[in-house]
């Protein structure tokens, strides 16, 4: 069973549930056990082998490019990135560093070329084009004996190629920095002339959030917690909105295959403890269904990907309003962003900039301490070109914790998802109960109260209770 909480309202007070509650989840992984370990190995969620097309179902065809894997360039462009992420050594034994997946890739290209030519000749004589039957009758049989052999030898090289290739990482922005984060833009913390408190003392206090109520999983925010929680909601809402971005209401389920092109959960469907237990065709047994919320990169990639988009009318702008959740199983309120751009790192770029600035200026606008930070090679994650991250400041444990980030993704995920000519930028707007958290223990007074925002003042005003 799963239940999920978001908001309950009473006469006298607002309130709204912001983590959920799950039981049972061991029992969604069950239907795995239907699979053999043989046909694990011929296929994930996003690449199904030809020689299991007929018996696999398949949601997406990621767009590979098999021809740039012959450019020295590209390939040590590859090799440098990997060094980057991984260090110098990481490459020694690495298949890409070996001759043979060169080879192997020619022989590719080679075969898919012998296949077509061939596979032609055999529907141009079943279909006895031009009369072409009368004449070839006698080299059918031979024909289609080749085709079968052709496709064996097809088979066996792209279920060695192909996995390979969609393992590989994205490409790394050259202004990324190799060993440390980058601090881009920094308010400086102010010191305090009274002994403070933690913001789970100052939400005791004054009853602004619980979590023994609902249980270890979940967290109740109560009156102020609940205002501040609405306030920041509108707030960043209005502000997105002003710069174009258009609401919309996200998907909550999404097929593995969308999961595992975004690459954002886990590396293998199988062990993703939101998975849901659904009863399926023996053809659908690998495209499940994975809970990730209304506001999670993964719902607004899903929406994208059953949809032609417009090249002309780039850049557009989605977001929406809700949850995602980790694979800890904690639920984070937020607001997503998705701008799609052409396929320019130039102009990709510049539009990310401006994202983070226009971010920045709202945080700032919340007078609390702040840093703006570039993330380093090492902690970018598997599928990401640049990456920005907000951190804000708790004064009770002397430390930076991240509330925000923008991730450049490049032209990778949408071309998993089967999209050309374009690049994905994603934003987490606000992590809610880190920034309330962060908030209230940087607008705390000596009396153990705190004080909203100036900032937020006129959205809190608005709330009724």
């Amino acid at each position: 069973m799963l239940f999920c909480f978001i908001k309950m309202f009473h006469s006298n007070h607002i309130g709204c549930f912001t983590k959920f509650k799950y039981f049972n989840f061991n029992c969604l992984r069950k239907w795995t056990s239907a699979i053999s370990d043989a046909e694990k190995d011929k296929f994930s969620t996003l690449y199904v082998s030809g020689r299991y097309g007929q018996q696999m179902y398949s949601i997406l065809k990621p767009i590979l490019n098999l021809d740039k894997f012959l450019d020295h360039t590209y390939v040590q462009c590859l090799k440098d990135n990997l060094s980057r992420r991984h260090g110098s050594a990481y490459l020694n034994n690495h298949f890409l560093n070996k001759q043979e997946f060169l080879d192997n890739v020619k022989k590719l290209i080679k075969l898919k070329e012998e296949r077509e030519q061939v596979r032609l000749k055999v529907h141009v004589i079943s279909e006895n084009i031009d009369g072409y039957w009368n004449c070839d009758k006698l080299n059918q049989d031979d024909l289609v004996t080749k085709l079968n052999s052709l496709n064996n030898q097809y088979y066996d090289l792209e279920e060695k190629i192909v996995p390979f290739i969609l393992s590989l990482p994205n490409l790394i922005s050259d202004s990324i920095p190799i060993d440390e984060d980058e601090i881009v833009k920094k308010v400086d913390p102010k010191p305090f002339k009274f002994k403070i408190l933690d913001n789970v003392k100052l939400a005791y206090l004054n009853q602004c959030w619980y979590s023994s109520i609902v249980g270890p999983n979940s967290v109740y925010l109560f009156d102020d917690g609940a205002k501040l929680y609405y306030a920041l909601k509108r707030y960043f809402t209005q502000k997105l909105q002003s710069q174009q971005f258009i609401p919309i209401a996200g998907v909550d389920f999404v097929k593995s295959g969308i999961a595992e092109a975004c690459h954002t959960l886990v590396t293998n469907y199988e062990q993703d403890p939101l998975l849901l237990l659904v009863k399926e065709k023996k053809s659908l047994k690998n495209q499940q269904l994975h809970f990730v919320g209304e506001g999670s990169f993964e719902s607004l990639a899903g929406f994208l990907s059953r949809r032609d988009i417009n090249l002309a009318k780039l850049p557009f702008k989605l977001m929406s309003i809700g949850s995602n959740y980790t694979k800890d199983l904690t639920q984070q309120d937020t607001i997503r962003c998705l701008m799609v751009v052409k396929d320019d790192f130039k102009e990709s770029q510049k539009e990310m900039d401006t994202l983070s600035q226009n971010l920045w200026t709202w945080f700032e606008q919340l007078k609390i301490p702040l840093r703006l930070i570039k993330v380093c090679s090492s902690r970018l994650k598997k599928y990401e070109y640049f990456r920005y991250e907000i951190e804000a400041w708790f004064p009770s444990s002397l430390s930076w914790e991240c509330v925000s980030y923008i991730n450049h993704y490049g032209n990778l995920i949408p071309r998993l998802l089967s999209k050309d000519q374009i690049q994905f930028i994603d934003a987490f707007i606000f992590d809610s109960k880190k920034l309330i958290a962060s908030i209230i223990e940087n607008n705390q007074t000596e009396k153990g109260k705190f004080q909203f925002p100036v900032i937020l003042t006129k959205y809190i005003n608005n709330i009724k209770t």
